[in-house]
């Protein structure tokens, strides 16, 4: 018997998906040709992006791929029990860019006892879901979920998608940057095919930093150090890694130069120089704005 090659490495995998990703420039094209390949190489059945508001009125509008049509007949009882899901309740309760999957926060008889499950998901035979969460803006967010039927996502297959984040989420902004209209499911009030150009959830939104880490990063990018920018602001170099931290964790970065790549391309890096004056330290401040895309 011949003997198999061994997978491919996660790095060479996200390399080849990066490749598709920079490809694409409408979001027409990112369902024909992102989704499937993310499905192919993850072994999913199943991609929908979704952009995603909770409250007060929940919403959600979906690029969906292969099947529209059954999918979005499917979903129409999803909003009513959304709140249910292990993956809302994740990134919920603990709000940032990241990668999760049903199978790493409940056993599979609890994901079968899901309300979400039992009424939605077991129609099309989702088993397991990653979802891979692009961005987060108040109370909304932009992110790509993988289904498949049979098996649980494995921490290699976690491994990929993490590696992957900056670039799906540059594919999708440049995608919603195309004046061309896309066809987009919205699961509320009742299932409907609607078009949209730019974000389907329009309106001003919040960005994910608070005013403390954008200002950090500002200094970061007008090239003051960790030390510089301590003292600048009168904290200790300690309290500055720890809002760098949290702003790699929020935007998915793994160094301080794409942190402020990615916050600069999605409009969260104010204009505050080297002379940002002194802001509130307060974690639960957001730095206002209009921007609705990822």
């Amino acid at each position: 018997m011949p003997l198999l090659p061994p997978p491919a490495h996660p790095a060479v995998l996200a390399l080849d998906l990066a490749a598709t990703a920079a490809g694409c420039r409408t979001v027409a094209a990112l369902r024909r040709e992102l989704l499937p390949e993310l499905c192919r190489v993850l072994g999913a059945h199943l991609a929908i992006y979704h952009q995603i508001s909770f409250g007060p009125v929940f919403q959600e509008f979906g690029v969906v791929w292969p099947d529209e049509e059954s999918v979005v007949t499917t979903l129409a009882s999803y909003p009513s029990v959304a709140a249910h899901s292990p993956l809302i309740q994740r990134f919920t309760a603990s709000p940032g860019v990241g990668v999760s999957s049903i199978g790493e926060l409940v056993s599979a008889r609890q994901w079968r006892a899901n309300p979400v499950y039992r009424e939605s998901h077991r129609a099309l035979g989702v088993e397991d879901q990653l979802a891979v969460v692009l961005d987060v803006q108040g109370s909304g967010a932009h992110a790509i979920t993988l289904s498949r039927s049979t098996g649980a996502f494995s921490a290699r297959e976690h491994q990929l998608a993490a590696l992957l984040v900056p670039h799906l989420r540059a594919a999708v902004l440049r995608c919603l940057d195309d004046p061309t209209p896309y066809r987009v499911a919205e699961t509320v009030p009742v299932p409907r095919w609607t078009s949209r150009t730019g974000p389907a959830l329009a309106g001003p939104g919040r960005p994910l930093l608070t005013s403390r880490e954008a200002e950090v990063l500002a200094l970061v990018a007008a090239g003051l150090s960790g030390r510089e920018v301590a003292r600048r602001l009168q904290l200790s170099p300690r309290t500055v890694d720890k809002h760098l931290e949290h702003v790699h964790a929020k935007l998915g970065a793994r160094s301080r130069v794409e942190a402020v790549a990615l916050a600069r391309s999605g409009g969260r890096l104010p204009g505050c120089g080297g002379g940002a004056g002194r802001a509130p330290d307060d974690p639960g401040t957001a730095v206002a704005g209009t921007s609705t895309r990822p």
